[in-house]
């Protein structure tokens, strides 16, 4: 699929904008100098952003116009990165007390001057030159009807057991109807539930776990697997689950089967397996002989998107098990669509002209209910005939290899977001699939980036957790069903967030080369990182040369990164020191890192870095907390966990 980069340019656009007021001045007095040439382009951002709107709907179907709205993209960011470097220097030079800095310092404001005229200079220029092409593609100045939220009442995320489901109940009615019965084959019977992503399987599947009926059995287990097959965390989720805790020296297999056993044997049980890709008859043997010890009656669940692991799951040796034939999922009627999305009009009734157009909107979800449930959030939000319309009518549904539609339709709802939640959205491509998000910390992160600003007396927080309380309407978020369990075998039980694979997909299609990762040995093909903004490694290892040592035009190229992520190496040892060149970072995420033990001299140097968060590192925390203190006094926020 291509990117789709150019879907935050007036996003990125308008946070500029309001960058280069008053509070940057007051921040950076050397900007004072040059007042009139930023207050200029300034205007010429604020008057490119009035198009921004229906450029982005345009650069579906014209390469042009997505060049333009790079390009522009790339000029915003050049003025956000000559401020921070700016405000860098500034902090830099307050800061010192060498009465020879003058002569020592490599941030001199006299040639700071000097090189700040040069770089305004082509940035301006660059600038014009953009806003001059835009008159030939006669955008349009369309109407921002979107609402702002002046309400600064708190409101709060609200986790509901209530399972809304249309049009899937004679589905779920055979599937309890399995989950029930005794006169299986076999002793423990695998249900499997077959569809397209976004198609209700997660949905439906909780809709039988959580029925009243199924209090019958004993023990009772959900497991997110997702594409990452893992035996041994698929096992200390259900422990976790079922015990609430685990012990530091169980996580081994061998320790992880025998409580399981315990903990099955002789009981019946009801597992449900969530979003299962693993195909491999030998690894899924594995996790069901581990399962084999529950009593006669037992049931697995298993939602997934291919007939390929059903069908594997058909031919396991196990004589315990038994596999039925699988329930496949298809498109919903319109009809189901409109009643899921259930818009209605401040509480009163629709009149006959906005059903008519909310029935031809539900034949664009294509018959998937988490496109109908996107959709119908936003009409609720926009519950007026022209925004209506304007959504009935919008030709934005063109991504390429999108064969059902989904991706498309979700677009729609992605492209009515306001700017400020279009990055908010756009930056959780950076965690990995079926990553479980933590709602303080996601908040913390938006405001540490700048991509949320307190306005009409609401707080940041609340603002960020407006952001989250839509991404929730729309699903885009949900609440998490499996606890978290850290490395070190602690279960962690806070409020979590989990995103649908193709909700994350569609993140990653907005975000493109915003967003870079590195992932064992694999780094990602991307030739150009000028543009990234995000940096995430997984998994490393210490054989691998992607991380070790990066040449200075590599480094170069992430220049403008603001946040640097390290998840799960367990073989990292040390952080470069070249990590102190990325002068624009706003925050370091450091998780379950065990051999890392300090952080490198340079990270002194990053005096724009607002939060320092290391999780589930021993080593890494009492460092940072005893001798190496000084290394990271500068930071406004710290955090061990």
């Amino acid at each position: 699929m291509s990117g789709g980069a150019e879907m935050i340019a007036g996003a990125v656009v308008q946070r500029v904008a309001g960058m280069l007021g008053q509070a940057a001045w007051e921040r950076v007095e050397l900007l004072q100098r040059f007042s009139d040439d930023f207050e200029e382009m300034k205007g010429t951002l604020i008057t490119v952003k009035a198009v921004t709107a229906d450029a982005e709907k345009r650069s579906q179907r014209s390469e042009s116009v997505r060049l333009w709205l790079k390009k522009l993209k790339s000029a915003a960011y050049n003025i956000e990165d000559m401020i921070d470097e700016l405000e860098a220097n500034t902090k830099i030079w307050r800061s010192s007390t060498c009465p020879v800095k003058l002569v020592f310092m490599s941030f001199h404001p006299l040639i700071t001057r000097f090189t700040l005229s040069n770089k305004m200079r082509k940035i301006r220029e660059e600038l014009d030159k953009i806003a001059e092409e835009h008159r030939k593609f006669n955008f349009l100045q369309l109407a921002d009807t979107r609402p702002v939220n002046m309400n600064n009442q708190e409101t709060s995320v609200v986790s509901s057991d209530k399972i809304e489901m249309v049009g899937r109940e004679s589905e779920k009615t055979r599937i309890l109807n399995l989950a029930l019965q005794n006169d299986d084959p076999a002793k423990i019977s695998i249900i499997p539930i077959v569809g397209l992503g976004g198609m209700g399987k997660t949905t439906l599947a909780k809709s039988v776990f959580v029925a009243k009926e199924t209090n019958m059995f004993e023990v009772k287990a959900w497991v997110h697997v997702s594409m990452e097959f893992d035996v041994n965390k698929i096992v200390a989720t259900i422990i976790s689950q079922v015990e609430g805790s685990l012990q530091a020296n169980d996580t081994r297999l061998q320790n992880l089967n025998s409580c399981l056993q315990r903990i099955l044997s002789g009981k019946i049980f009801l597992i449900v397996l969530d979003d299962l890709w693993e195909k491999r008859g030998d690894s899924l043997e594995k996790l069901m002989k581990m399962l084999q010890y529950g009593k006669e009656g037992s049931k697995i669940i298993v939602t997934t998107r291919s007939d390929q692991v059903a069908k594997a799951l058909s031919i396991i040796q196990p004589s315990e098990f038994h596999t039925v034939p699988p329930t496949r999922l298809e498109a919903l009627s319109s009809d189901d669509c409109f009643s899921i999305m259930n818009p209605s009009l401040q509480g009163n009734r629709l009149d006959v002209d906005l059903i008519k157009i909310g029935e031809e909107i539900a034949k664009k979800c294509g018959g998937v209910p988490l496109v109908a449930k996107a959709l119908g959030y936003v009409m609720n939000k926009h519950c007026t005939k022209e925004a209506w319309i304007a959504l009935k009518d919008s030709n934005i549904l063109e991504i390429k290899d999108d064969d059902y539609g989904i991706m498309s339709g979700l677009m729609l709802s992605y492209y009515h977001m306001p700017s400020h939640q279009k990055l908010c959205f756009m930056y959780c491509s950076v965690f990995p699939k079926s990553h479980n998000i933590d709602h303080d910390s996601l908040i913390q992160q938006w405001v540490a980036l700048g991509f949320i600003q307190g306005d009409h007396g609401i707080s940041l927080h609340q603002v960020g957790q407006d952001c989250i309380n839509d991404f929730l309407g729309m699903s885009f978020l949900t609440h998490s069903t499996t606890p978290e369990v850290l490395d070190s075998g602690r279960f962690k039980p806070t409020l979590k967030f989990h995103m649908h694979d193709v909700v994350h997909d569609l993140t990653r299609y907005v975000a493109s080369e915003e967003f870079s990762y590195v992932k064992t040995m694999m780094h990602n093909n991307r030739t150009d990182n000028r543009n990234c903004h995000y940096q995430l490694l997984m998994n490393h290892e210490e054989s691998s040369s992607a991380f070790k040592s990066l040449p200075p035009k590599v480094i170069r190229c992430f220049i403008s990164l603001r946040e640097f992520s390290v998840d799960g190496c367990d073989d990292l040892e040390t952080l470069p020191e070249w990590l102190g060149d990325f002068t624009s970072l706003r925050e370091i995420e450091i998780v379950s890192c065990p051999m890392l033990s300090s952080l490198p001299e340079s990270i002194q140097r990053l005096t724009e870095l607002k939060k320092l968060r290391i999780t589930d590192c021993p080593a890494l925390s009492e460092k940072c907390q005893g001798e190496d203190k000084h290394k990271i006094a500068h930071i406004p926020e710290v955090e061990f966990e």
